[in-house]
């Protein structure tokens, strides 16, 4: 079912301008480092746009998933009147087994 999935590519329109700010905090920490500090000072700067980043892209992608499965009507399935009216589950054979009626 390809309407219900979402593509890289949709990801990545999603997320373009996160992916630019993510980079532009990553070189602001680093060019603000110390020479001989600049680990011990842009790490933790660093590590936090690429979590806000990772959350930002888990959160854009999920909001696409629900919205192509949005987009899929199960009612345009065609056999959707078929499956909507089986028999009811209740009266199963001795070994859970479903009778067939005949």
């Amino acid at each position: 079912m390809d309407g219900k999935r979402v593509t890289a590519e949709q990801i990545l329109a999603a997320i373009g301008a996160d992916v630019e700010r993510m980079a532009q905090k990553v070189a602001d920490s680093l060019n603000a480092a110390e020479a001989g500090a600049i680990i011990d000072q842009s790490e933790e700067p660093v590590r936090d746009a690429l979590a806000e980043l990772r959350r930002q892209t888990y959160q854009k992608a999920l909001d696409l998933l629900s919205e192509n499965q949005q987009d899929f009507s199960p009612s345009e399935h065609p056999n959707a009147d078929r499956l909507a009216h089986q028999r009811p589950t209740d009266h199963h054979a001795p070994d859970d087994e479903r009778a067939i009626d005949g």
